[in-house]
């Protein structure tokens, strides 16, 4: 019997690799490289299933390379998007009754307003009974 490439520990990193994939996309190319290499599958209503374990090396060998080069698209793609350009499209549809006094930038939790309408209903009793 001719010794194998991968190990289970390689096939094992594999799946974890696929489990990390997370879009659609991906795991339809990835069904395309199973299909076309002619590889079984189990289907049932969560999706389609195979077996790693049983796969040749050279197919093991195309879906490591693709799911690295998919995780690698994912991460470039994800880090992209930062904090600044998160805030920067945050803008505000609709101007509260405290956006003029109180806002500075950042938004009011519930109870720092309910706080400030005490305030300014106390103040406006205050003024009214004089």
């Amino acid at each position: 019997m001719q010794e194998r490439k991968y190990t289970i520990d390689d096939i094992k990193k594999i799946n974890d690799k696929i489990s990390q994939l997370g879009k659609r996309k991906y795991y339809i190319r990835l069904f395309n490289i199973v299909k076309e290499n002619n590889i079984n599958t189990v289907k049932n209503s969560n999706g389609h299933y195979f077996k790693l374990h049983n796969l040749s090396d050279d197919v093991l060998e195309k879906i490591d390379n693709f799911c690295d080069k998919a995780l690698k698209h994912k991460k470039k793609t994800s880090s992209g998007t930062t904090i600044s350009s998160i805030s920067e499209s945050n803008t505000r549809y609709c101007d509260d009754e405290f956006s003029s006094e109180y806002y500075n930038g950042n938004h009011l939790s519930n109870k720092e307003k309910a706080f400030l309408k005490k305030q300014k209903a106390a103040k406006e009793r205050i003024s009214s009974d004089n």
